[in-house]
C-alpha cells in the first residue's frame, strides 16, 4: 500500500514593528514594517507555483498581513488556527518597555524554568503552550490535504519542532529546558520558510529556505 505523503509549509511573519520598535503595544496589534511588506512580496519567488488546499495564520496581524500576497495570487482566503506566539508574560508589564528591558523579563521567565507559572491572568504557562502544539499537530495528522502553508511565529516554529522529536515527553522543568535550548540555537529569521512531509502518521522537517531573502 502506497504510503499518503503531505507538505506542510511553516512560515514565520515578515519583520513587524515589534521587531524594530523601543516599546511594547498588544501582542496582536503589531503590523508589518517596509522591510516586512517587502519580505512577504518576495515570498511569491519561492511559493507562487505551490498549489496549497489551505492557507493557515494566527489570530495576529502580521501573520495575515505577511500571507495576503499569497492570498491574493493564489485568490484564497484564510483560515485561523492557534498557531500564536508564545506570550508567557502579560502586556501590561511590557507596556513602554525597551527591547532590552522586555529581554531581561524573558530572560528571567526561562531562567525560572517553572512550566506550570502563570505569570498573570490571561497569559500561557509552558505547559498549555505545549498542549497548543499537540493539538496543532493532531490537526495536521488527521487533515486530509496534499499541501498546506501556516503563516505563525518564531517561537511556535521551534518548539513545533520540538516537540515532534519528543511527542511524548513529559513537560516538566527539564523537559521546558530542553525545549527553551532548541529555541536558542535555532534563529528562525522573519518569512523564512521551513517545510516538513507528512508520512502516513509522522512529520519529517527538512531544512530552512531563505532563498527569497537574499535579495
Amino acid at each position: 500500500m502506497a504510503a499518503k505523503i503531505s507538505e506542510i509549509y511553516f512560515v514565520r511573519h515578515g519583520e513587524s514593528t515589534n521587531n524594530v520598535e523601543g516599546t511594547f503595544v498588544q501582542e496582536n496589534k503589531h503590523w508589518l514594517t517596509a522591510k516586512g511588506e517587502k519580505q512577504a512580496q518576495n515570498l511569491i519567488k519561492v511559493l507562487r507555483k505551490e498549489k496549497f488546499d489551505l492557507i493557515v495564520t494566527s489570530s495576529y496581524e502580521r501573520t495575515q498581513l505577511t500571507a495576503w500576497p499569497l492570498l491574493k495570487k493564489h485568490k484564497k482566503d484564510f483560515v485561523v488556527w492557534p498557531v500564536q506566539e508564545f506570550t508567557p508574560l502579560p502586556s501590561k508589564r511590557y507596556s513602554k518597555l525597551t527591547i532590552a528591558e522586555r529581554r531581561r523579563l524573558n530572560t528571567a521567565y526561562w531562567e525560572k524554568c517553572d512550566p506550570g507559572y502563570q505569570a498573570d491572568r490571561g497569559t500561557e504557562n509552558y505547559i498549555d503552550f505545549i498542549k497548543r502544539i499537540d493539538a496543532v499537530k493532531k490537526r495536521i495528522l488527521k487533515g486530509n490535504f496534499k499541501k498546506i502553508v501556516i503563516f505563525t511565529h518564531g517561537a511556535f516554529i521551534r518548539h513545533f519542532i520540538w516537540r515532534n522529536f519528543y511527542p511524548r515527553r513529559k513537560i516538566d522543568n527539564q523537559a521546558m529546558l530542553s525545549g527553551a535550548r532548541v529555541g536558542w540555537g535555532l534563529a528562525i529569521k522573519n518569512t523564512e520558510i521551513i517545510k516538513a512531509i507528512k508520512i502516513n502518521n509522522k512529520l519529517y522537517f527538512g531544512e530552512l529556505d531563505s532563498r527569497h531573502l537574499k535579495n
